[in-house]
């Protein structure tokens, strides 16, 4: 995915932030814990890092309520990572840039929070499709890892603060597509809907639906308050 520079008002600071700015925190410490885990799981094939870290329905029922923030910075394989950093990589600066390291890091840790929320209400009221049942016979509560839902909060943060901003996206990664970021976040969110309400995939599209919400709302909050200019 790539930018196209929109003229006018809602243009984002395509220069990259310094080193020491959060986005590339964010992406040092997800690399850092995929390493750890990826150690982990090779020296201690046993250990259930997705049962106490990765979120779950059965989880939370236990009280491992710090799954809400841990399962953020796990992640499911090389590739898993590698597309979250890389749209961490696109729409994290100008995001950071427009609001600030503080409310950045906020808005991507609440996005993420309140995704893995939604994916926990969203796997009770529609337990098949979310996956929490794996068979008709039994059921089985499946972590869920990634930093997709924050993520998530990043685009529909960068989809309010520049919604004219036109971006070249990759359908099955081959075919170019160039949209306005508001249709990106129209397409991003009818995709969550019908994701948790019809797919069967095992990807958390009830996270990547509340962090698309959270995004938007913490950015016109933030615009309300005058925090952010509108």
């Amino acid at each position: 995915m790539q930018e196209n520079r929109d003229p006018g008002r809602g243009e984002p600071e395509v220069m990259r932030p310094a080193c020491c700015s959060m986005t590339n925190l964010l992406l040092l410490v997800n690399g850092v814990v995929f390493l750890l885990q990826a150690y982990a799981q090779a020296t201690q094939p046993t250990l259930p890092l997705d049962h106490y870290l990765g979120l779950s329905l059965e989880g939370l029922r236990h009280g491992y309520v710090w799954q809400l923030l841990s399962f953020q910075f796990l992640h499911g394989g090389i590739f898993h990572l590698l597309i979250n950093s890389w749209g961490i990589y696109v729409f994290g600066p100008p995001v950071e840039n427009a609001m600030g390291r503080g409310r950045f890091l906020g808005l991507y840790l609440l996005s993420g929070l309140f995704g893995g929320g939604v994916h926990v209400v969203s796997s009770l009221v529609f337990p098949i499709q979310i996956g929490t049942i794996t068979l008709v016979s039994a059921s089985a509560s499946i972590p869920v890892v990634g930093a997709s839902a924050g993520l998530c909060g990043l685009i529909a943060a960068f989809a309010t603060l520049f919604p004219r901003q036109e971006l070249t996206v990759y359908l099955f990664f081959i075919f170019p597509v160039t949209v306005t970021a508001r249709v990106l976040l129209g397409v991003s969110v009818g995709i969550g809907v019908l994701g948790v309400l019809l797919a069967g995939d095992h990807v958390a599209h009830g996270a990547h639906l509340g962090g698309l919400v959270m995004g938007f709302a913490f950015v016109r909050l933030a615009m309300r308050a005058g925090k952010v200019d509108p």
